[in-house]
């Protein structure tokens, strides 16, 4: 028997199932059938789910949830460039919510480093210099260490090695 929980907020829909693969792929199958104009796209994983802007996993080490960001593999992560007329604080708040957002949203300190490596990467190809990313990046840091994320880790470094 095939349980079936559809949950669709805001269009992007996530499916929850407890049952045979097979039923799972009949169903979805049967769904894209009904209209050529719609066509629903799906990824079947056994251990994880994307879910709005989380990937949530089981991690294998310790058989416990965990989550990070999920991030779309076709954005091209576009963002206020360092060379636009926007000012220099709207900028600065742009990239310190964004690393607040993945330190909230990420439960392992590897996901962290490797979401901030990249985020990095992507603010470098903006224009960004590493004078203006620094202090932010180091500011997520003392934030990161008070709120005890940090314990039992190694310093996270930027690709760089600025950090």
């Amino acid at each position: 028997m095939l349980r079936i929980l559809l949950l669709c907020p805001h269009l992007q829909g996530c499916v929850y199932t407890k049952g045979p693969k097979e039923s799972l792929l009949e169903f979805l199958s049967c769904l894209n059938s009904k209209n050529d104009l719609i066509k629903l796209t799906n990824v079947i994983h056994d251990s994880s789910i994307s879910f709005l802007d989380l990937f949530l996993y089981k991690d294998a080490n310790f058989s416990t949830l965990q989550f990070s960001t999920y991030q779309k593999p076709l954005n091209k992560y576009l963002c206020i460039p360092f060379e636009s007329f926007h000012l220099e604080s709207n900028k600065r708040t742009f990239i310190r919510g964004e690393l607040m957002r993945y330190t909230r949203n990420i439960s392992t300190f590897k996901a962290l480093s490797e979401t901030r490596d990249k985020f990095w990467k992507r603010l470098r190809t903006q224009g960004y210099p590493v004078g203006f990313l620094l202090p932010l990046f180091k500011r997520l840091d003392t934030v990161t260490e008070l709120n005890g994320f940090r314990k039992n880790a190694s310093r996270a470094t930027v690709a760089d090695g600025s950090l």
